[in-house]
Order: C-alpha cells, then sequence, then structure tokens
C-alpha cells in the first residue's frame, strides 16, 4: 500500500471513529459470576415443577434484571471448564478456534510451547479489544480474570493496556490495574483491613479450619475434607490427605468473618466504587466488567447469607439423579465421583449435599446483593436508558447431581447457565427467549446491540433474531446449540498430555434431544443420547451400552444430532484455517474432527434411518409480505451399499402452505440427505383440519410418512 494509500485509509477510520462518538453510545455493564448454575435464580426455580415445596433461592435483583429485559431459557457454555469457557465467552470464538482447551493453556509459557497453541491464542481479539481500540470505549475489569493476559492490551502490542483499570489500592486510596489474580487483591485488602483493626476473627468457631483461599477460619461441614479432623489441621500430604482432598473444592463451611469481608464484598464495593466514579467523569462510553468469584470453591459463605438456608436444610432440594447408578455413563469416575465415594465422602447422602447446597446458595444470595446495589446506582446515576446490563456465568456446579461435584461434564447442571440481558428502548421487557443460545452468540449481540457490529469477526450470530422473533431457520436449523471441550495441553513441543480418546468432546442439543460424544471414532469412552422432556435428569442413556439394540427411533435421532454436529463443525471450520478438519489441532492424532465424527459407529448402523418420525415446525414469523419458517428432514445411510430415493413430496390437509426439495438419487452408506421443508402463508397457522405430512418414497415400494406438526402460539 502506497503512503498515500495509508493515510487516506486512516483518515476514513478517524472519521468513522469520531462519528461514532458523536451518536453517543451505549454503556456495557457485563456481570458474570462462576460456576452458577442455570436454575439458581429464584425465578427459574419457580418455574420448575421439581422446586415446588422446596426452600427456594433468594435472588430478587436476578429476577428483577430478568423482567427488565430479557431472560435465556436454555443459554449454554461453550464449554463446561473455567478458562476455555471464558475465553470463549469473551471473544466469541469457540474452543477450537481460540486454542484455550484447558486452563493450563492460559499461561503463556504453557502455550508458547506448541506454535499450534501459541499462534490461536495470540490472535484472539476480545470484546474489550474491539470497543476500546476501535469504538472509543473505556474498559475496566474488576475480579476473576481466568483468560489469556494479552487481552489485557491492545491486539499486536503487548504493551499498551485496554483495560484501563482492574483493581483499587486501600493503602494509596486509588484505582489501579496490575495482572495479580483476584486472589491476590483479595489478600491484600484483608491485609488492608487487619492492619487496621478493622478485621475482626471468630476464633471460638468450633472445629475450625483455614481456608485456603483467604487463609482466615471456617466451620467445615460434612463434605468438607477436615469436617472430623482437630483445629487448624493443614490440607497436606503430610497429614494424610490425598490430592483430591486438597482442593478448592474439598473447602466448604461457614466463614469467621462477616459479610464485610467476604471475596464478594470485595468485587462488588470495588466495582461500585468504580462505577460512581465512571459516571461522574461522564466521558467516552465505558464497559464495566463486574467477575464474582463465587459460587465457585472454596465455598465458604458469611453467617448473614448463610443462615437462611441452614436453618431450613430439608426443605432444599436435591436432584432424584443423586442415585444414578451410572452404569451407562462415562462420567462415573468423572471428577474424581467413584473415588470420593469409596473415601466415604457422601455425595451420594441427600442430608450431606443439602448442607452443601446451603452454602452454595447462600453465597449466590450475596451476589444477588451486589447485583441490585449495582442496578440501583445505574438508576440513580440516571444512565439506564443509555446501558446495556448483561448477566451470565461461566459455566455451571453439579451440587451433587449424579453424586457429583464441580463441572467438566456436559450435564445440564454444568454446561447450562443463567443469561439476562436489559437495555431499555432496544431490548422488550420481559421476554423470555426459549430458543437454545450458546455464549459465542452472546459475544455477536453485545456487538449488534452498541451498533459495533461491523467490527464482529467471532463465530457467533447475533440474538436479536430471537429477542426480535425474526429466526425462521433460513440456511439451516438455528434451535442447535454445541458444547466442547478436549482438555489436553501441551507438555512440550510435539506432545500432549493424556491420551486421545480418552474424554467425551462434544455435547450436542437440538430440540429436547443432547448427544454426547468424543472425537475419535475408534474411543471406547460410551456415547450418549438423553431425551430431555422424558429424562430430564439425564440417567437413562439411549446409546451406551444398549446403542446396538435400540429401537430404529432411537438410531434415527442420533444420526440426526450427529449430522447436525458435522455441520456446525463445518461452519465453524474457519476457512483455510480447518480447524475441525484439519488433524494438526489434536497434534496429528485421527483425521480431524469432522471425520473422527463422521467414520465413528458405535450404535447400530440402518440401511435407511430418518431423523424425526415427526417434523414440528416452531412458530413462523413475519417476513413484511408473509408468514415464513423453514424445518429440516434429515435421512440417510449408515451400512455399505447406497438407497435409492425416489421421491419426497407433501400430502395430507393443510400441505398448500408448504413447499418441500424434492429429490431423485442415491444415497451411499455413510452419506445423508436434509430435506429443506418450508412453510410460507398469509396465515400463521394452517386451517384445520390440518394432516400435512412429507412422504418419502425409496427404493421401488417403500415409503417413510412424517407427519408435520406446527406450534403456533400467538
Amino acid at each position: 500500500m502506497t503512503s498515500f494509500a495509508a493515510v487516506v485509509c486512516r483518515l476514513a477510520a478517524l472519521i468513522l471513529f469520531y462519528t461514532k462518538l458523536s451518536h453517543g453510545l451505549p454503556n456495557l455493564i457485563f456481570i458474570m459470576t462462576d460456576q452458577q448454575r442455570f436454575d439458581a435464580i429464584r425465578r427459574v426455580q419457580d418455574g420448575l415443577p421439581a422446586y415446588n415445596g422446596r426452600l427456594k433461592i433468594r435472588t430478587p435483583n436476578l429476577d428483577r434484571l430478568s423482567f427488565q429485559g430479557a431472560h435465556f431459557e436454555k443459554a449454554y457454555c461453550q464449554s463446561p471448564v473455567c478458562g476455555p469457557a471464558r475465553t470463549s465467552l469473551r471473544s466469541g470464538c469457540t474452543v477450537k478456534r481460540t486454542g484455550v482447551q484447558s486452563n493450563d493453556l492460559l499461561k503463556e509459557t504453557v502455550y508458547n510451547r506448541m506454535e499450534v497453541f501459541r499462534d490461536r491464542i495470540q490472535a484472539i481479539e476480545s470484546l474489550d479489544q474491539i470497543l476500546v481500540e476501535e469504538y472509543g470505549y473505556t474498559s475496566e475489569y474488576y475480579g476473576k480474570w481466568h483468560i489469556p493476559d494479552n487481552l489485557y492490551y491492545k491486539r499486536g502490542d503487548g504493551t499498551s493496556k485496554v483495560i484501563n483499570f482492574n483493581g483499587y489500592d486501600y493503602d494509596s486510596d486509588s484505582f489501579q490495574f496490575d495482572e495479580d489474580a483476584v486472589a491476590k487483591k483479595y489478600k491484600r485488602y484483608l491485609e488492608y483491613f487487619e492492619g487496621r483493626g478493622d478485621l475482626v476473627v471468630n476464633y471460638t468457631m468450633a472445629n475450625s479450619q483455614q481456608d485456603t483461599y483467604s487463609k482466615y477460619p471456617y466451620t467445615p461441614i460434612q463434605l468438607d475434607s477436615r469436617f472430623s479432623y482437630p483445629s487448624n489441621t493443614p490440607l497436606t500430604e503430610e497429614n494424610g490427605f490425598e490430592q483430591f482432598e486438597m482442593g478448592q473444592a474439598s473447602v466448604m463451611g461457614r466463614f469467621s468473618l462477616s459479610e464485610d469481608f467476604t471475596t464478594t464484598h470485595f468485587i462488588g464495593e470495588t466495582a461500585l466504587k468504580a462505577l460512581d466514579r465512571m459516571v461522574k467523569e461522564e466521558g467516552d462510553p465505558f464497559l464495566m466488567t463486574v467477575s464474582f468469584h463465587h459460587p465457585h470453591p472454596p465455598m465458604v459463605p458469611a453467617s448473614k447469607y448463610l443462615d437462611y438456608y441452614w436453618n431450613n436444610l430439608d426443605d432444599l432440594f436435591v436432584s432424584p439423579s443423586i442415585n444414578d447408578d451410572m452404569s451407562n455413563s462415562p462420567y462415573a469416575k468423572k471428577n474424581k465421583r467413584e473415588t470420593l465415594l469409596e473415601a466415604g465422602y457422601g455425595y451420594d447422602d441427600p442430608n450431606q449435599v443439602k448442607e452443601w447446597t446451603a452454602l452454595y446458595y447462600g453465597l449466590i444470595e450475596e451476589i444477588d446483593h451486589y447485583v441490585g446495589k449495582i442496578l440501583d446506582k445505574v438508576e440513580e446515576a440516571g444512565i439506564s436508558n443509555n446501558t446495556m446490563i448483561v448477566f451470565t456465568a461461566d459455566h455451571g456446579e453439579m451440587l451433587g447431581a449424579h453424586a457429583m461435584r464441580e463441572k467438566n461434564v456436559f450435564y445440564e447442571e454444568a454446561v447450562r447457565v443463567p443469561l439476562l440481558i436489559s437495555f431499555p428502548g432496544q431490548i422488550t421487557p420481559g421476554i423470555v427467549v426459549r430458543d437454545l443460545v450458546s455464549h459465542i452468540d452472546l459475544f455477536s449481540t453485545v456487538l449488534d446491540y452498541l451498533d459495533a457490529g461491523d467490527a464482529d469477526k467471532s463465530d457467533g450470530t447475533s440474538m436479536r433474531r430471537f429477542m426480535e422473533m425474526t429466526s425462521h431457520n433460513e440456511d439451516y436449523d438455528e434451535s442447535t446449540v454445541v458444547s466442547e471441550w478436549d482438555y489436553r495441553t501441551p507438555i512440550n513441543s510435539h506432545k500432549l498430555e493424556r491420551k486421545f480418546g480418552r474424554e467425551t468432546n462434544f455435547m450436542i442439543i437440538n430440540g429436547h434431544y443432547k448427544l454426547i460424544m468424543p472425537k475419535d471414532s475408534s474411543s471406547k469412552i460410551r456415547d450418549v443420547m438423553y431425551d430431555l422432556n422424558s429424562d430430564p435428569y439425564e440417567m437413562h442413556n439411549l446409546l451406551g451400552d444398549v446403542g446396538m439394540s435400540a429401537e430404529d427411533a432411537i438410531i434415527g435421532k442420533a444420526e440426526h444430532l450427529r449430522c447436525l454436529l458435522i455441520e456446525w463443525m463445518q461452519r465453524m471450520n474457519g476457512g483455510s484455517e480447518e480447524y475441525y478438519s484439519n488433524p494438526v489441532y489434536n497434534n496429528h492424532e485421527g483425521q480431524g474432527d469432522i471425520k473422527e465424527v463422521s467414520d465413528r459407529q458405535k450404535w447400530r448402523a440402518l440401511d435407511f434411518w430418518v431423523g424425526n418420525t415427526q417434523l414440528q415446525f416452531g412458530a413462523p414469523v413475519w417476513n413484511g409480505s408473509m408468514f415464513v419458517r423453514n424445518e429440516y428432514l434429515y435421512v440417510g445411510r449408515r451400512n455399505s451399499g447406497s438407497i435409492w430415493v425416489r421421491e419426497v413430496k407433501l400430502r395430507g390437509e393443510g400441505r398448500t402452505h408448504f413447499s418441500v426439495e424434492n429429490y431423485n438419487g442415491y444415497i451411499e452408506g455413510g452419506e445423508y440427505l436434509r430435506i429443506k421443508v418450508t412453510y410460507a402463508a398469509q396465515i400463521r397457522c394452517p386451517s384445520k383440519p390440518f394432516s400435512a405430512h412429507v412422504v418419502i418414497r425409496y427404493d421401488v415400494r417403500k415409503n417413510i410418512i412424517v407427519p408435520i406438526f406446527m406450534i403456533c402460539n400467538e
């Protein structure tokens, strides 16, 4: 590029930049928690029959936020583990594209071991970088970070910050920026108040142990590793503890300090100070992130927030899956489940899990308190109408479901998250979105509503189409979400720890069916499929040990979900990057994810399979001239040889409102056909009687009839 052309381009960029500033860009407050499952909000529990008659969590401010904007009932994280989930959330990219497939890969010393990881991680573009560099925002971030440190700085720079402040120094009474973890900042906070004599510790608590996070006493519950040990027993191997007993997840109990000295108070009050200053400065539009550490372990809430639940333990909900024998699950040993149970820990004891639940609820109620203070501050400052507020969590928590703790699995409790978005004048208050949505779509949604969509190079798609009800499955089935995880980490320039194919790597949900599978075609890990309608607690695997005897309809649905997963990987493949087809991203193990998933056959192979016994249409939407909706019917063959599909047509009353792509040809073994069925009419629903159905004629005299069912909520 000539110097003159470069000057012209730079001038055009500056003109665009200042034009955007003159239009008064909105502020963004991004609130997130760590390890909060989707149903840990009162409004959600009120809508779930399982919680009827149970003591419910108290979250009046999250409820308030949900009614001020959009509540997404079926939101899923991109990966059920902290670092990968948070990096995808902040970048809008798949785990495969970011390269952050484990927590260790957040460290530069680790990802520099392999070029294939280094290049992807250094290429990540964060929400902060885009809004600060291209749209003139001021960004401040308070609380847990846990994403690559290069995202603190401008793209390709490494020295110029995009995060203005991320902490508050009480000694100097000033805001600051450093790369210290929030745990270090919290420690300095406690030391400051202890030095002033303001920090009062209740050392008289019976059987108190030292919290490994705050270093202050707490009283353990039964599930805690040191429950029956003398006070002040160090959590070390020298005292007989195994590795699985020494992590943060084994620290549970009542905190000795008051509510003024918790991690949540520290993060919440720092954010409120920052918000008060930013509002008064009345400068550039701002992005403020408030990232609470809890309810992530250690789970040691203050008495103020614990007592209500602790005094009503018998009334707390415990998942029926606590009794799951896990005989047909790939997760029987996951998260040290079997090891913990064999060691005598009561993760399968409802009474002990209720004690744990009380702690979990107490931590979330405290977070809710600070969410309320943030909402109040926004309203008092008069910036509500120009401020978008997002609330979500990086992933969930098992909390005794399947007698498990932590996350790292594709069960609903671990992978499904709360998601609330408020933006007065832009998002209809009280709207409930029941479509399946992903965290990578949240990135695109934020940029879209901030009028910054031109800078979106992510893998996501704005969820505006769901909130404004314009989605009609134009090009593919949008009622689909995928979560992923390959937990392997480079140990040197040519080797990854752990072996390929030893873990479930993908989850895909479409409608009410969920498929979970590894990306190694020969892996011995069980495949899983759940019907979330009839089996909401995921205790009855329709595949795995019974995959070779499952009925045709079950096999057809598994094949359908496999096809949707393959198509998702093809859309996310990154063009010439080939994230899901090039074996280099698996350290040259296997033939690439798409090929491995395509070749895997651990359930019964059929000569001809059909993905749906009934084609369910979602509600049609008005496109300006008519009501429209597309749905897709999948059929295929897994056995060798071929099958002749002679004709695809519509029959029955009401069929005139539909059209279908005809087909005449052969489907070879391992291939499938995607049949697009379109509804287009001046009325939202066909008049009754309605008996339209798709007829698929194959071979010489064989027919498959698939009835069409319409959902037309006015």
